[in-house]
């Protein structure tokens, strides 16, 4: 009888807190189920919003390069002009005797040679791609090279480089184009 006494005792006292045990011990276990699943939410989440922004900084960057180099291909195309412009002036304004840089011609090819220039070199320091600077750089030193000549021929000679360099630069800023746009396809 002893015995079923204090098997009757400690049966209720384990038939009071067991459940309450469990409880505390199932409350703590679904809150920490529920605090990791919240985490990996939070993670894939943040990742998810990181690689949108890049995305979309990549894309910018992407437009923005995209836009300044179709802008450049126009203003170097107007720059090549007004050189060419330059130099017809320059050959009907000659004299014989007269040295091709000394020679005088109307200021409004000079200030339309300028301006184009400078509109160029404007748009050249956005570009990124290092080969498309330093052929503008030689193309705007051609096309230099038509105005301060010391002789017709070496404006000549000038001038037919200058196209060359133009073709060229017009071409890598194609490649540079179509890679941007392989980028944008892929990704």
């Amino acid at each position: 009888m002893a015995d079923a006494a204090a098997t009757s005792a400690a049966t209720s006292s384990v038939a009071y807190w067991l459940p309450l045990v469990t409880a505390f011990i199932g409350f703590g276990t679904g809150g920490f189920t529920e605090w990791m699943r919240d985490r990996r939410a939070y993670t894939r989440e943040k990742e998810a919003r990181d690689v949108a922004r890049r995305d979309a900084q990549l894309e910018r960057h992407n437009e923005f390069q995209r836009s300044a180099l179709l802008e450049l291909q126009d203003e170097v195309s107007k720059f090549l002009n007004a050189g060419f412009e330059v130099f017809i002036a320059i050959k009907l304004a000659k004299k014989d005797d007269e040295k091709w840089s000394d020679t005088t011609y109307p200021g409004q090819y000079s200030v339309a040679y300028t301006a184009a220039r400078i509109a160029a070199d404007i748009l050249n320091v956005r570009v990124q791609d290092e080969r498309i600077r330093v052929q503008y750089k030689e193309l705007r030193s051609k096309l230099g090279g038509i105005v301060w000549a010391a002789t017709e021929r070496e404006a000549t000679i000038a001038r037919e480089e200058s196209r060359k360099c133009f073709s060229q630069l017009n071409e890598c800023i194609g490649e540079v184009i179509r890679g941007l746009d392989r980028a944008e396809i892929s990704s």
